[in-house]
């Protein structure tokens, strides 16, 4: 099984590289974004084992942050973790 992870974190500058260096280490990729007026400066993605994905999402978890997509790919199904809330 696979986990496909997009989310958008907050994470200071300062903080900005010791998370990427951690993350790294699960082969995620990076983009930093550059004065975000909602305070998110990092988007993180991860395409991988499902095991690595629960930790990645784990460690995303202590920061500020939102998924832009979370979802897990099981041969031909795809299956996503959260379920967009309806608009009434």
């Amino acid at each position: 099984m696979r986990l496909r992870i997009v989310a958008n974190v907050a994470v200071s500058q300062k903080n900005q590289s010791k998370l990427k260096y951690i993350l790294s280490g699960y082969h995620c990729r990076f983009i930093n974004l550059q004065g975000a007026p909602n305070g998110y400066t990092l988007i993180v993605k991860f395409d991988g084992d499902h095991e690595a994905g629960l930790s990645i999402m784990d460690i995303i978890d202590r920061f500020r942050h939102q998924y832009l997509l979370a979802n897990i790919r099981d041969r031909n199904k795809t299956v996503p973790l959260f379920e967009e809330p309806a608009n009434y």
